[in-house]
C-alpha cells in the first residue's frame, strides 16, 4: 500500500486508501444525477480501475433478487466490522458485492459497492443485468483492502 492515494471527505467524516491504479471521481457525471440532488452531492465518489474492470461506488438497481448470498465480515481500520454480502454465479465468481457504513457525521448509511465496470451492473433495470460478467479477482482484494484503511472521524 506504500504507493496508495487517500481520499478524505469533510463533509462525509471519513478517509480511506486505495490503489493508485484507480481513478476517483467525486463529482456526479451526468449518469448519476437523477440519483444524486446538488445538495448531497458531497456524499458522491466513485473508484474505477478501466485496466482490470473494477468499479467501486454507488450503484443504481442491481436484479440479483433470489440469487444465493455468500457473506464475510471484514474489519475496518478503527476496529468495527462491516458485512459484506458477495452474490456468486453457479461456477463460484462474484458478480457483485454489497456492504454499508454508518457515517458518524449524519445519520447516514453509505453504501460500499464492488461491481464490474459495466452499465449492465452499475445501473441494471432487471432486464440487462448480466450475472455472466464476474469481477475480477484483484478488485476484490483491493476493495477488502480499501475497508481496512477506513477511518471515520467521530
Amino acid at each position: 500500500m506504500a504507493n496508495w492515494k487517500t481520499y478524505q471527505n469533510a463533509g462525509l467524516g471519513l478517509e480511506f486508501k486505495y490503489p493508485s491504479g484507480f481513478t476517483l471521481n467525486t463529482i456526479p457525471s451526468k449518469y448519476w444525477k437523477d440519483a444524486y440532488t446538488d445538495k448531497y452531492s458531497y456524499r458522491f465518489f466513485e473508484l474505477v480501475d478501466n485496466s482490470r474492470g473494477c468499479y467501486i461506488g454507488p450503484l443504481r438497481e442491481v436484479g440479483f433478487e433470489g440469487s444465493k448470498v455468500d457473506t464475510k465480515t471484514v474489519s475496518l481500520f478503527y476496529g468495527e466490522k462491516v458485512e459484506l454480502n458477495y452474490f456468486p454465479s453457479d461456477n463460484g465468481e462474484v458478480n457483485f458485492i454489497v456492504g454499508g457504513i454508518d457515517l458518524p457525521s449524519e445519520s447516514y448509511l453509505m453504501p460500499l459497492n464492488l461491481a464490474p465496470l459495466s452499465n449492465g451492473l452499475i445501473m441494471s433495470d432487471y432486464r440487462n443485468t448480466s450475472f455472466g460478467k464476474s469481477i475480477n479477482g484483484g478488485c476484490i482484494g483491493d476493495f477488502e483492502t480499501i475497508l481496512t484503511t477506513l477511518k471515520l472521524k467521530k
